[in-house]
């Protein structure tokens, strides 16, 4: 981008609000990628012989819950000082991200040492613990990293009840609470996009998770009650509505009339997504980032559930559950699901150019 263009960019983001200030000088000086790949591995190999070091001195740390507590608030809180350092090197920060690893490790260890560690009690502490992380770390991979290990610890916490099923459409709200709210917190982008990035992340793995029954282990004993019994059949529900409730939000903000035929026939795509669904688990979590990712001109967040649908499609697909008939029938409905919303977001887009050209006249 030319300083031209730099220039008026800066301005119209004041003008909005924004952004405050003059225009920020470019990093001429910044170093190759290769140098800083180099740079961050040398981090992470310093950090782990230093945490080795430490772990060999004081070996029974592991085993006091009151003293691996503390070293562990101690290591983040290093990392938290480093992080807010005044020039950001490759080392340093990844040296920090190693060493606050570490200690939520040493947190985590003492979290299952003093609670139940099949109960939902730590899994709950550490949920909590993680997202005040990702809040407060002023580090892009650790906030993701962080957000995806709240979500995460939030379904594992649900596990001992039977209701982890509930989780996803929890992290499927978020990703589009936080996703089609871009123009709320753009001013505290650097905090609320690698959350967003994270809970990303954490849907899509909950549903990977669930395809494979992984929270088994921690299921409780006894008679399941009707939640637990029908709890996956609520959650995928749960999960198709935010679906349908992100397309609806999606075409409000492209101006288009829900009564309207491209309103109706993309509503009525998302519906039939949320109900295949039911069928291919995954479904309704990977269309909605693909949406979202395509209705924000995010070709992260679109290529990502690019990857989701096919890997959910292709299991589904080669799954022995169902015969050949149905895995057909509900392939072709997800074709024209995407053919459909594919149409109604042209017909919209015809729609905004009109308007504007209207207005311009």
């Amino acid at each position: 981008m030319s300083g031209a263009s730099r220039e008026a960019v800066w301005a119209r983001l004041r003008d909005a609000g924004l952004v405050q200030g003059d225009l920020p000088a470019p990093d001429a000086g910044r170093s190759p990628w290769f140098v800083r790949v180099m740079l961050g591995i040398a981090g992470w190999i310093g950090a782990l012989f230093l945490l080795g070091f430490v772990g060999a001195v004081l070996a029974g740390i592991w085993t006091n819950p009151g003293g691996a507590s503390m070293l562990g608030a101690a290591a983040c809180g290093a990392a938290y000082a480093m992080f807010r350092a005044p020039r950001q090197q490759d080392f340093a920060m990844q040296f920090a991200l190693a060493l606050s690893l570490a200690g939520q490790a040493l947190i985590v260890t003492a979290l299952f040492q003093a609670l139940p560690s099949r109960s939902s009690a730590p899994w709950a502490a550490l949920c909590v613990f993680e997202v005040a992380l990702a809040f407060l770390m002023p580090n892009f991979l650790h906030r993701v990293l962080s957000a995806a290990a709240a979500v995460a610890a939030f379904m594992v916490a649900l596990a001992p009840a039977g209701l982890q099923a509930f989780a996803a459409p929890v992290a499927a709200a978020g990703c589009a609470a936080i996703w089609l709210s871009e123009t709320r917190w753009a001013a505290r982008d650097d905090i609320w996009r690698p959350i967003g990035y994270g809970v990303t992340l954490a849907l899509l793995a909950i549903d990977v998770t669930a395809l494979f029954d992984g929270t088994t282990w921690l299921r409780g004993e006894g008679d399941p009650g009707w939640l637990v019994r029908y709890a996956a059949g609520i959650g995928a529900l749960l999960t198709g509505l935010m679906l349908v409730a992100a397309v609806h939000r999606m075409l409000a903000r492209l101006g288009v009339v829900a009564a309207g035929l491209p309103g109706i026939a993309a509503h009525l795509a998302a519906i039939l997504a949320a109900l295949a669904s039911f069928a291919a688990p995954g479904l309704s979590s990977a269309l909605l980032v693909l949406l979202v990712g395509f209705g924000i001109g995010n070709r992260l967040l679109a290529g990502l559930g690019i990857a989701a649908l096919l890997g959910f499609l292709s299991h589904y697909y080669y799954a022995l559950h169902a015969t050949l008939l149905a895995k057909s029938m509900v392939l072709a409905v997800t074709g024209a699901v995407l053919l459909a919303a594919r149409a109604g977001l042209l017909a919209a887009a015809r729609g905004t150019d009109k308007g504007t050209s209207h207005d311009a006249d």
